[in-house]
């Protein structure tokens, strides 16, 4: 799941927020289950978030964007929270 696309030129697209009220399956390596980056972006989590594959992220924050959690995601360091 994804939310904005962030040019190199400064340039931001498709702000909004994502929700997972179900079961996201990470499986592919090096994959991302939630994304969202900037300002007015925004990745809630009320389900799971299962990381089965190898380098896997559960939820990759970035650029000013807010990370709410509260479903069932293991807190193993494998998110990722920028500002």
């Amino acid at each position: 799941m994804m939310i904005r696309y962030h040019s190199t030129y400064g340039q931001s697209f498709n702000q909004g927020t994502i929700e997972n009220h179900g079961t996201i399956e990470v499986t592919n390596p090096n994959t991302i289950g939630m994304y969202a980056v900037g300002v007015g972006s925004k990745a809630v989590n009320y389900g799971h978030i299962n990381l089965l594959g190898s380098e896997t992220v559960g939820m990759y924050i970035d650029r000013g964007a807010v990370r709410r959690k509260t479903g069932n995601y293991p807190d193993s360091g494998k998110w990722t929270y920028k500002k």
